[in-house]
C-alpha cells in the first residue's frame, strides 16, 4: 500500500514521515549501503590514493560514477517501498542500468553549470572590481559570497533534475525545466533539504577533521556505515515525499 498522501504537509510532516518510514527503507536497501561503502572507501584500505595525478583523477571520476549509479539505484528502490510495491535488487539495477547514460548526462550539466556560476562570479567581481578598486582580499571574499549565492539558489532549483532522470524521466532538459516548475514557488521549502543533503555530504566527506581522526583510529567504515544507514533511507525518503507534493500541488 502507497504511503504517499494528496495533502499538503509542513515541511516539519514531511520530515516527520520521511522518519516514521525509515525502518521500511532500510532493509531493502541495505545492500546497496554496503556497495557505496565498498566503493567510497576501499582506497583508504588500498593505500591511498595513487600520487600520478592522471590516475588521481580517474580513480576519483570512476568512484563517483559507481556511487551515482548505487545511490540512483537506492532512490528507485526507496520509491517501490514507499509505493507498496517493493522491487528486487536486481530488477532495480537493471532499471537504472538502462537510464545509466541521462543519469550520467544530468550530472554532466550540473558539473557544466558550476563552472558558469563560478565564470559569473568571477566576471561579476572583475567588473566591480574597476569601480571600486583592486583589492585581493575583498575580491576573493566577493567571489565566494557571490558565487555561493548563486550557485546555492541554482543547485536548490534544479534540485530534483536528477531524481526525476533516476525515476525516469526520459528528457533531461526536461528533468531541469519540471525541477525548476516545481521549486521556484517553494524555494525555501526545497533549501531544508538541501541543507539536510549538505550535512550528510559532510559526514562522509575525507579530509575533514573528523575524517582524519577516524582513520587514524581505523573507524572509518563504521563511522560510514552507521550514517548511510541513519542518513540515506532518510533523506531518499524526504526527497520522494517532497517531490510528490510538488508534483500535486502543481495539479
Amino acid at each position: 500500500m502507497s504511503v504517499y498522501q494528496d495533502q499538503p504537509m509542513s515541511f516539519g510532516k514531511l520530515c516527520f514521515a520521511a522518519i516514521r518510514h525509515h525502518i521500511k527503507v532500510l532493509p531493502k536497501i541495505i545492500a546497496l549501503i554496503l556497495l557505496i561503502l565498498v566503493v567510497k572507501d576501499a582506497y583508504i584500505y588500498l593505500g591511498g590514493m595513487p600520487h600520478n595525478t592522471v590516475l588521481k583523477i580517474i580513480v576519483t571520476i570512476l568512484i563517483w560514477l559507481l556511487l551515482i549509479y548505487f545511490w540512483s539505484v537506492s532512490l528507485y528502490s526507496t520509491k517501490a517501498v514507499l509505493e507498496g510495491q517493493p522491487l528486487t535488487l536486481n530488477d532495480t539495477c537493471r532499471f537504472i542500468y538502462r537510464r545509466i547514460l541521462p543519469i550520467y548526462l544530468c550530472c554532466i550539466l550540473y558539473f557544466l553549470g558550476f563552472l558558469c556560476i563560478v565564470g559569473i562570479a568571477k566576471l561579476i567581481v572583475l567588473i566591480a572590481s574597476q569601480f571600486l578598486g583592486h583589492n585581493p582580499v575583498w575580491s576573493r571574499i566577493g567571489f565566494v559570497l557571490i558565487g555561493g549565492i548563486i550557485f546555492v539558489y541554482s543547485i536548490v532549483l534544479a534540485f530534483f533534475a536528477l531524481p526525476l532522470v533516476a525515476l525516469g524521466q526520459n528528457r533531461v532538459l526536461l528533468a531541469f525545466r519540471d525541477s525548476l516548475n516545481y521549486v521556484k514557488d517553494e524555494w525555501f521549502y526545497v533549501f531544508g533539504i538541501y541543507i539536510v543533503l549538505m550535512a550528510f555530504i559532510l559526514l562522509l566527506s575525507p579530509n575533514t577533521l573528523h575524517s582524519l581522526f577516524l582513520q587514524r583510529h581505523h573507524l572509518v567504515v563504521v563511522f560510514d556505515f552507521i550514517v548511510l544507514c541513519l542518513f540515506l533511507p532518510f533523506l531518499n525518503n524526504l526527497i520522494l515525499l517532497t517531490l510528490h507534493q510538488l508534483r500535486h500541488s502543481e495539479t
